[in-house]
């Protein structure tokens, strides 16, 4: 789980809401996307947090997004600074390109991470959302993402961050693995059949 950091790290940005970004910075994320939301609201703060995986076009277009005064890309931290970061993020945001994402996973990690953090979150383009009972936004535009976004700030409440801790805790690498020795158990230890 997400433990609380006790400062801002500096290299975040000083002011404005920060819809944040954690994960590997490849061709699965939509540029435009990210473009699209940080022209919607130059007072909202876009954080990328990975490893940049981007060649040839991609990286010349990633370069010039990055010129924006409301893009920041952080480049690559280590895991167990992650949650220092994340715990500053207003919004966690999953902004995928559709056909880019097929071959990666369709529920990151990460989305598990931001419920740990209590954030609300929208995502686009994975081919199977979840929405985690009903506590991830799913946009299919843009436009609608950058809404979702907008959405996501005005509605946001302490019984919904409580909701999200929750749903964390139960998906948990260690609640994972005791749920599958316990059905692994309970077939063992069950009643035999056929006599």
């Amino acid at each position: 789980s997400l433990k609380k950091a006790q400062h801002k790290p500096d290299d975040l940005p000083k002011r404005g809401t920060i819809m944040g970004y954690a994960g590997g910075v490849n061709e699965k994320l939509d540029l435009n996307c990210i473009d699209f939301l940080a022209n919607y609201n130059p007072t909202w703060q876009i954080v990328l947090i990975g490893k940049n995986f981007f060649k040839g076009r991609l990286a010349e277009k990633f370069e010039h997004l990055l010129k924006k005064k409301n893009i920041h890309y952080l480049g690559p931290k280590p895991w167990d600074q992650l949650p220092c970061y994340v715990k500053w993020f207003n919004v966690g945001i999953l902004p995928y390109f559709p056909t880019n994402v097929a071959k990666w996973c369709d529920t990151p990690a990460k989305l598990f991470e931001y419920l740990a953090a209590e954030l609300p979150i929208v995502e686009i383009g994975l081919p199977n959302p979840n929405t985690v009972d009903g506590l991830v936004e799913v946009a299919r535009t843009p436009e609608e993402f950058a809404q979702k976004v907008e959405n996501s700030l005005k509605e946001d409440n302490s019984e919904k961050r409580q909701i999200r801790k929750k749903i964390a805790l139960e998906n948990t690498w260690e609640s994972r693995a005791k749920y599958i020795i316990d059905v692994i158990q309970n077939r063992l230890t069950g009643p035999s059949h056929g006599h």
